[in-house]
């Protein structure tokens, strides 16, 4: 039983009407589930991706980038952290205790093994999309439209076709096909935080009109940033305050 084996039952019920679509005895349900708890993947003992595990280090590498997506999100969080209700850098640290190790093991030390590793990475990454997903939501009305939150929700459904080829490679056996877009998938943390972090350094801050206008600053986020912004006075070089930290130009 595969994914994609799973969405076509879907698509199969959604257009006959033979079972109710969102019932958990309906036979896709069935099907997710056991896919779910899958201590296999479709290369299990499959000795040509086994090779090409050994010749391809590369792919092993990329599994960590969702750790290096977390050290991104502490390092460089997005400025509108403080202003939206998200366990910003509890998920970052999933991102990289959790997730990272997971995708590595998973995905490459025992692709071709039967190991749990491969369930608990599944509902792991599960978990990590809703979140992720959650995170934009309450972002994106505090960001650009266009380049930033625009470049985020393509780089996201690219991330998400990405993986659904690779899920398709695997049913069928291809191994170069697999290895190709489940890199494309795992490069989506790297995309992401590059984004972030362009709009972090070159774009400025930005308060949309219709939700928060400078003149509309609640007095303690005011009074917070520039005790922050006086006690580093003379510590950074000019140019980079406005990086870290709103000033307000009527003030300042």
């Amino acid at each position: 039983m595969h994914l994609n084996e799973c969405l076509s039952i879907a698509k199969n019920i959604w257009e006959s009407k033979s079972h109710p679509f969102l019932s958990l005895a309906s036979p896709h349900s069935d099907c997710v589930l056991a896919w779910m708890w899958k201590s296999t993947t479709n290369f299990h003992n499959h000795e040509e991706m086994n090779n090409r595990l050994n010749e391809h280090p590369w792919f092993g590498l990329l599994c960590w980038t969702f750790s290096a997506g977390g050290l991104i999100l502490i390092l460089l969080p997005p400025r509108v952290t403080w202003r939206i209700s998200y366990p910003h850098y509890s998920f970052a640290s999933y991102l990289i205790f959790i997730q990272g190790p997971l995708a590595f093991f998973a995905d490459y030390v025992y692709l071709i093994h039967d190991h749990p590793v491969h369930i608990v990475d599944r509902f792991s990454a599960l978990t990590m999309v809703t979140l992720e997903l959650y995170r934009h939501l309450a972002i994106m009305p505090c960001m650009r439209i266009f380049p930033t939150a625009a470049g985020i929700a393509l780089s996201l459904l690219v991330a998400l076709y990405s993986f659904s080829q690779s899920q398709r490679c695997q049913s069928e056996m291809n191994v170069d096909g697999f290895l190709f877009w489940h890199s494309m998938w795992h490069l989506y943390p790297l995309v992401c935080g590059s984004i972030e972090v362009f709009d972090v350094f070159f774009l400025g801050e930005y308060f949309p009109k219709w939700k928060r206008g400078e003149d509309q600053i609640d007095d303690v986020v005011r009074k917070w940033e520039h005790e922050i912004s006086a006690k580093f006075a003379g510590k950074r070089k000019p140019g980079w305050r406005s990086h870290f930290f709103f000033v307000d130009k009527k003030t300042a």
